[in-house]
């Protein structure tokens, strides 16, 4: 008994050694990536058969992690946060630049397109992007949501996450009808100055807009989200009624403003707890837009404050555009 105890043993490391895998390893730490060869997309299926359902299709060059011994005919893999099989011939296990990837090249075609952590509206929110803002779609769900990457000004780095095909533009760049004053206006930016919270927005030519607020508190930590607490809002409107008041000023009206989410939705990402935000931000006719050049005489204290036109010559003409709320006694100044 004891010596087939000790056989038992040496048996398990040996295949330790060899990497051969015993039933409930783990093989969550091996990266791979779809390989169609001469397809350009490669089913994930419900189960090991040709014959199972197809859970989705994944072009070449998209990353999947293994759960299941890679040199198998089927492999268990996770694609974002969908699990299913795929063929082991299908993919491949080294640099990803070596594969001709055959990704589809995509663009928003909605003010703030939203990317979720899993294929469903309910699932938390991991950031935004823009109209006419680019991605690469990795693949697409059985239920018509792409699997995208995506990186922009409010990402830190690549971000895989889910947006809704109906969403996402393949044919190029959405038309936008132009109309002043809106035309090549800089990206604004309205924060507290030290980096602790910032609202970016952007305004596009045809007058809407789509912006990003975040405020964080890394010591705000608990159960759950030990790097603290973050509170965010994706936000989208429009700016429709301008009238020119001289040739530097603007009254606008809003005409709408709509987020993401719901405020007070909570979700842990990363270990972060992450709050939706109110806007802050009002419909009506309380919006001053102020082009470079105009006088910083007579211009709303409110508005010098959160500019910093505090700090500067205040006899002089301003060199950035401005964007000021009328009701809050705010401003934005551009990038």
């Amino acid at each position: 008994m004891r010596k087939l105890v000790i056989a038992l043993i040496l048996l398990c490391g040996l295949m330790a050694r060899a990497g051969i895998g015993l039933a409930g390893s783990d093989y969550g730490d091996i990266m791979a990536y779809v390989n169609g060869r001469n397809a350009d997309k490669v089913h994930l299926r419900e189960g090991p058969s040709a014959s199972s359902a197809s859970l989705g299709l994944y072009f070449t060059g998209a990353p999947v992690i293994c759960d299941s011994p890679p040199n198998a005919e089927w492999v268990s893999v996770r694609i974002g946060s969908e699990s299913g099989y795929m063929k082991g011939s299908f993919l491949y296990y080294n640099d990803p630049l070596d594969l001709p990837s055959k990704h589809l090249s995509a663009r928003s075609k909605v003010l703030t397109l939203v990317l979720h952590s899993e294929p469903s509206n309910d699932a938390a929110i991991l950031g935004g992007v823009f109209m006419n803002d680019r991605l690469k779609v990795l693949g697409e769900t059985s239920d018509h949501w792409y699997y995208v990457e995506a990186e922009g000004a409010f990402f830190k780095e690549k971000v895989y996450g889910y947006a809704r095909k109906v969403n996402v533009s393949l044919s190029g760049p959405v038309s936008i009808k132009a109309k002043k004053p809106f035309t090549n206006l800089p990206k604004f930016t309205f924060s507290s100055g030290a980096g602790a919270w910032s609202v970016m927005m952007t305004v596009y030519p045809d007058g809407t807009l789509s912006g990003y607020y975040h405020d964080s508190d890394m010591g705000d930590d608990g159960p759950g989200y030990p790097n603290g607490t973050r509170y965010e809002r994706y936000f989208a409107g429009q700016f429709g009624k301008a009238v020119k008041l001289n040739d530097y000023e603007y009254s606008l009206n809003l005409d709408y403003i709509t987020g993401s989410g719901s405020d007070g939705d909570e979700a842990i990402i990363d270990g972060v707890r992450v709050i939706t935000s109110e806007i802050g931000i009002y419909i009506g006719d309380g919006f001053r837009l102020y082009l470079p050049g105009r006088s910083t005489a007579d211009l709303p204290q409110g508005f010098k404050d959160w500019t910093g036109l505090s700090n500067e010559d205040l006899t002089g003409r301003m060199t950035f555009y401005g964007l000021y709320n009328v009701r809050g006694d705010y401003g934005f100044r551009s990038d």
